[in-house]
């Protein structure tokens, strides 16, 4: 049975890899390897290997999504590690792929305050997510960072404006 179980991981893994195949067929291919083999680092490893630049952002998306259904904890921070080679429109998907896993989210803080990604990056509502975190240890953490960063804006309007409005008043070029 491990025999067949490989030749099929092996067969859906080729798919997957074939740049002359149909993006959707490769990305259904990811997502069915994944599912297969859900508790297997080395799997996920394999798929954000086959990420560079020139992967078209369909197949990137896929990937980055099916990696994101397994179950490996330790596939996060091998995440965070691909992000370079990830095109900007592929980007976001992995952080909102990384956000999505509460055991991935500690990886991606400490990328964060290693200056290896941007709260810049963030969108509003995830940086929101963050402070609001379930696990108050992860969200105490996110709140800190996001107070020395500038990451959430003020809701006190009139205090944003009274920040900014000399600026707006000097003029410029």
């Amino acid at each position: 049975l491990e025999k067949r179980a490989a030749a099929i991981a092996e067969s859906l893994m080729a798919v997957a890899g074939d740049e002359a195949k149909p993006e959707d067929d490769r990305a259904a291919a990811a997502r069915q390897l994944i599912g297969f083999r859900a508790d297997d680092p080395a799997t996920a490893l394999a798929l954000l290997g086959l990420l560079s630049p020139r992967t078209p952002p369909a197949v990137a998306t896929g990937f980055l999504e099916a990696v994101g259904t397994g179950e490996s904890p330790e596939v996060g921070a091998a995440l965070i590690e691909s992000l370079p080679a990830l095109t900007p429109s592929t980007r976001p998907v992995a952080l909102r792929v990384l956000l999505g896993r509460a055991d991935w989210t500690p990886a991606l803080l400490d990328a964060i305050d290693a200056g290896n990604v941007r709260f810049t990056e963030l969108s509003l509502d995830q940086k929101q997510a963050l402070a609001m975190h379930p696990d108050r240890a992860i969200a105490r953490r996110a709140k800190t960072m996001l107070e020395q960063g500038g990451g959430l804006p003020d809701a006190d309007r009139q205090k944003v404006i009274d920040e900014i409005g000399p600026l707006v008043m000097e003029g410029g070029d």
